[in-house]
């Protein structure tokens, strides 16, 4: 995997540690690509887009566990999902994936 991917959809953020967050994402290529990103919920200069579905080019760093560290993730295109209908479908795809 290159140290910069574009494309992804975030699918699932779960909190871990006190300001930590293991973020799944959902790559054309690669498929699913779970990523620590440490200290993501106080930064937002650097992980402020990540939301679900939306879609991100992300950076990634050189991490020691067996997650890949992410380093930066940039918005490319925000969830614009205002219909329901579409809420569950992109909820149901993220959780097929």
């Amino acid at each position: 995997m290159n140290d910069r991917l574009e494309d992804l959809v975030v699918l699932r953020l779960v909190p871990t540690g006190e300001a930590d967050l293991v973020v799944t994402l959902l790559h054309p290529l690669h498929g699913r690509v779970d990523a620590l990103a440490k200290a993501a919920r106080k930064s937002l200069r650097r992980f402020g887009a990540l939301e679900p579905f939306a879609r991100v080019s992300v950076q990634f760093g050189r991490g020691r566990g067996q997650l890949p560290l992410l380093a930066e993730a940039t918005l490319t295109q925000a969830w614009q999902g205002r219909d329901y209908t579409q809420l569950t479908q992109a909820s149901n795809a993220a959780e097929l994936a």
